[in-house]
């Protein structure tokens, strides 16, 4: 059915034209009851024409959330016979909001009121797009405001700079930052310059010249600047190039300017915190180093790359000790070790390990792992390593003192035992010679029993010279001491020796030229050493070589040390007697050949020089022993009486030399003390 019914042609022309338009076209009578509505109605809203003919149209389409201040003004609008246009919510049959706007316009014939016509176009894009824009206006100025009050809040300040025309367009926050009074304040890039400390202005203007000369397109500078009370403060300004010319240069360069004071004075706070660390670290006698969980390493104290080798701490930062050292089982147990510190929390205390550093010198280190935590959580780990050197060498020295003590409770007991009846042993044999030398003068030599008593003498004076080497051994704490030559000593020694060594064996002397003098008895002392010669020459019964010397041994605490050594090719001492060889009366000799006296006067006598004796041995290799005392700290002194050596000379000395004194020794090819 057509809403028109005058002239046909019009009609149906109009007709097509309403069916064929976009817009939805809805026609009502008086009573606002829909009488014809259009396809797009239909499309639009779902409702077909059977289903929309006498509705009320606002009935049809308002639902819940459709305005009802718009519902009113649109009746309103009906009720006073004017024609309206308002953007309406309306919902179409299937429940879809959407947003119509409605034009609507009064039907008249012959002035009398015959209904309503309105066309309904969509406009839900642009309703929603518009929307979306006021939204986002509104953020824009709630940020604005917001990003105003952070300004305040915050000491922040924004400038735009224009370099071709040296005008620096500032905001009310800057001037809050630096103090200065807004509204006289010159927009211009001296304002910002007058107020820069006098140091920080040169590198200011470098780094403006990077913008404007460079190319560079983002500006920043820390540098203090002059603010309210006239007090500097630490700023930061950071600018980016937003426009250039066409010859490339800046036209425009806008950024922030803000107050990092605070920031500045916790950092220097934590410079001083790091620079004391770092010194207490340095000069603490531990060796300390820190790496993360996977077990770089972090940092180290001096202490810990001298241990190591390294020269700077950048040559091992952020390294593994597996990327540093070459592969072996060592670092793989180390590795294993300092990850399960990290994976389980428990420390690792007081590993001992011998070092040898890279200037040959050897260090034991006791070394302690502990884990590195932050908020409870095992961050990596940290190691601190003491060195025990000197604790391990003052306990090896006590132990050797606690075994010298014993072995000298040993001697002192076999001394006063000498002591009391060698003295006595000794008058019994001399008379009990005298009667034996009395029988024999009665007898011609061819007979048995004169050869039989000069077995017997041969016996006694064996048995006199032991006697007389024990009375020796029970006074040695009486002898006197002189300040003499170390050199000397064994220059002495040489007319004795030659005879004694076979010509298989191989004498050499390594005499060290200017050695300080000693305080020493060079009777005793040049006895142990012929004792010592006489073991080496009894342990190369095939020949060999003896090496008789001396040399300085430095000491970095106390005085050096002056060695008598005496070193064989020999057999080597068996392990299993190396402890008792120092005993009074031990001798792997067969019976008759050895008293068991010879290295417990070496004891003795390097003992009651302050000294020691030190050996090494090795099986079917040799056998070296070295009597080691202190140098005599008062060698400056001009009265001393010391005695020049020429090596040389002593090489050149033959057996024909007089007024030498032999000692008694513990080999039987020598008697008592005789002077040749």
């Amino acid at each position: 059915m057509s809403p028109f019914t005058k002239n046909s042609i019009d009609v149906n022309t109009l007709t097509q034209v309403i069916e064929k338009t976009v817009n939805a076209v809805v026609i009502t009578d008086a009573n606002c009851h829909i009488t014809w509505v259009n396809r797009s109605f239909e499309r639009t809203t779902g409702y077909s024409f059977a289903e929309a003919r006498g509705k009320h149209p606002g009935r049809l389409l308002q639902g819940p959330e459709t305005d009802q201040e718009d519902i009113a003004s649109m009746r309103e609008a009906i009720a006073s016979k004017e024609p309206f246009s308002k953007a309406v919510l309306n919902y179409t049959k299937g429940g879809q909001s959407y947003w119509n706007y409605i034009e609507c316009q009064p039907l008249y014939e012959n002035e009398n009121l015959t209904g309503y016509m309105a066309i309904l176009t969509d406009v839900t894009a642009s309703v929603v797009f518009q929307n979306k824009l006021i939204e986002a206006n509104n953020r824009a100025l709630e940020n604005s405001e917001l990003l105003q009050l952070a300004f305040a809040g915050g000491k922040v300040g924004s400038w735009d700079w224009s370099p071709a025309e040296d005008r620096v367009v500032y905001d009310k926050s800057w001037a809050m930052l630096v103090g200065a009074d807004f509204e006289n304040l010159a927009h211009n890039l001296d304002s910002w310059e007058k107020r820069i400390h006098p140091e920080d202005l040169d590198l200011f203007t470098q780094q403006l010249a990077a913008v404007t000369s460079d190319n560079q397109d983002y500006f920043i500078s820390e540098h203090r600047i002059l603010c309210d009370h006239n007090q500097y403060r630490w700023t930061m300004a950071r600018g980016q190039v937003v426009e250039r010319n066409d010859s490339g240069l800046p036209t425009r360069v806008v950024g922030v300017h803000f107050d990092i004071t605070r920031q500045k004075q916790t950092q220097n706070l934590l410079d001083t915190q790091n620079t004391l660390l770092r010194t207490i670290l340095d000069v603490i006698p531990f060796s300390v180093s820190w790496k993360d969980a996977d077990l770089h390493y972090l940092g180290c104290n001096n202490n810990f790359l001298e241990l190591s080798g390294y020269e700077h701490p950048r040559k091992m930062l952020g390294k593994t000790e597996s990327e540093l050292r070459p592969a072996s089982t060592y670092i793989e147990q180390q590795l294993k070790d300092e990850f399960n510190v990290i994976a389980t929390g428990i420390p690792l205390m007081h590993q001992i390990e011998s070092r040898v550093l890279t200037n040959g010198d050897q260090k034991i280190l006791d070394r302690n792992k502990v884990p590195l935590k932050l908020h409870d959580n095992t961050t990596g780990i940290l190691e601190v390593s003491i060195d025990i050197t000197e604790l391990e060498m003052a306990r090896e020295a006590l132990r050797q003192k606690e075994l010298e003590l014993r072995h000298r409770g040993r001697m002192q007991a076999v001394g006063e035992l000498a002591g009391g009846g060698a003295h006595e042993f000794n008058n019994l044999l001399q008379t009990i010679r005298g009667y034996v030398c009395f029988a024999q003068d009665e007898l011609t030599p061819q007979s048995a029993a004169y050869s039989d008593l000069s077995e017997s003498i041969l016996a006694i004076d064996r048995a006199v010279q032991l006697t007389q080497q024990l009375l020796h051994f029970s006074r040695i704490d009486d002898i006197e001491k002189k300040i003499c030559d170390p050199d000397n000593v064994i220059a002495d020694l040489n007319n004795l020796l030659r005879p004694l060594i076979p010509d298989k064996i191989n004498l050499k002397f390594e005499l060290a030229s200017s050695l300080p003098s000693i305080m020493a008895n060079p009777l005793i002392l040049g006895q142990a050493i012929l004792n010592l010669c006489l073991n080496a020459r009894d342990a190369m019964p095939a020949g060999g070589t003896i090496t008789v010397g001396t040399r300085l041994i430095t000491s970095k605490i106390g005085r050096n040390q002056i060695g008598f050594y005496v070193l064989d090719s020999g057999t080597g001492i068996p392990e299993k007697i190396q402890e008792r060889i120092f005993d009074p009366f031990f001798t792997t000799k067969e019976v008759g050949k050895g008293t068991g006296l010879g290295l417990s006067i070496v004891y003795s006598a390097a003992y009651e020089h302050e000294g020691k004796v030190d050996f090494e041995t090795t099986a079917g290799k040799g056998t070296r022993f070295e009597i080691v005392i202190p140098e005599f700290y008062q060698k400056s002194e001009t009265n001393l009486e010391k005695d020049a050596f020429d090596q040389e000379l002593f090489l050149e000395k033959d057996l024909s030399s007089k007024n030498k004194t032999i000692l008694i020794t513990a080999d039987d090819s020598i008697s008592t003390l005789v002077t040749v």
